[in-house]
């Protein structure tokens, strides 16, 4: 009860201050998958968004990144050593894609990192004209929220946005709602729920840029393969250095 009191007093907050957004802004959402009954993702993601793109990734990602960093600064602060790291103190259960949203190109772009690359491939369009935007609506803390669905691929992607929320973005690729999606899932497995919004320069999406080699999904899949088998057989393969293409 007191997490989403304090949910909604940010978001109020957030529209006291400012009608419409300002051009760096944060959103959070707890993420989760599940597949066959278990549990494989359940991380917080960020949703950054800037004037021109937009970027969403694992928040608990970045959290590992600080926790490794510490113990490097230390490391070397004392001379030398070896990194000692427990479970206890990495997260797990990561989200393992980072999605651009480019809105003047019209793209959503999935980055993953495969080996020493980070490859990416163009989802989906940025279009506002699949989704069916019904009259069901709901209450989502002291918000008004509607549902829209549509069909991506084999999977019924179903949102729940707020007309309150002036901001045409969501979890994950979604995009093109009349207002903010406060709540995401779909028949994958897949779920998104809003978390906190917020308005400040965030330094957590520097570890996010455009770094990545623009490729084929196709490419992707068989960069997979080449990894999983130089882990798993020690075959040494060519396969996954692919060509790059202009960002």
């Amino acid at each position: 009860m007191k997490k989403t009191l304090t949910l909604w007093l940010i978001l109020i907050a957030f529209y006291t201050n400012a009608q419409t957004p300002k051009p760096k802004t944060t959103i959070k959402y707890q993420v989760t998958f599940i597949k066959n009954n278990k549990k494989i993702v359940d991380d917080i993601c960020e949703l950054y968004l800037t004037k021109n793109e937009s970027y969403f990734y694992s928040y608990g990602s970045v959290e590992n990144h600080r926790v490794i960093d510490a113990k490097l600064q230390n490391i070397i602060a004392s001379g030398g050593g070896n990194i000692d790291l427990t479970q206890k103190e990495l997260k797990s259960n990561l989200y393992p894609f980072q999605i651009i949203k480019k809105y003047t190109l019209k793209k959503a772009i999935v980055v993953e990192e495969i080996g020493d690359q980070r490859l990416g491939y163009i989802k989906d369009s940025l279009s506002t004209k699949r989704w069916n935007i019904t009259n069901q609506k709901k209450m989502i803390g002291s918000y008004v929220c509607y549902k829209a669905h549509m069909k991506k691929d084999t999977s019924l992607i179903t949102a729940w946005f707020c007309k309150d929320i002036p901001i045409s973005e969501g979890p994950f690729y979604f995009y093109g709602l009349p207002g903010l999606i406060l709540q995401a899932s779909s028949t994958m497995g897949w779920n998104a729920t809003v978390l906190s919004i917020y308005n400040t320069t965030n330094n957590n999406s520097k570890n996010f840029g455009n770094d990545y080699i623009l490729v084929t999904e196709e490419k992707i899949k068989k960069a997979k393969q080449n990894e999983n088998a130089d882990f798993k057989e020690g075959i040494q393969s060519n396969g996954d250095k692919l060509e790059k293409s202009k960002n």
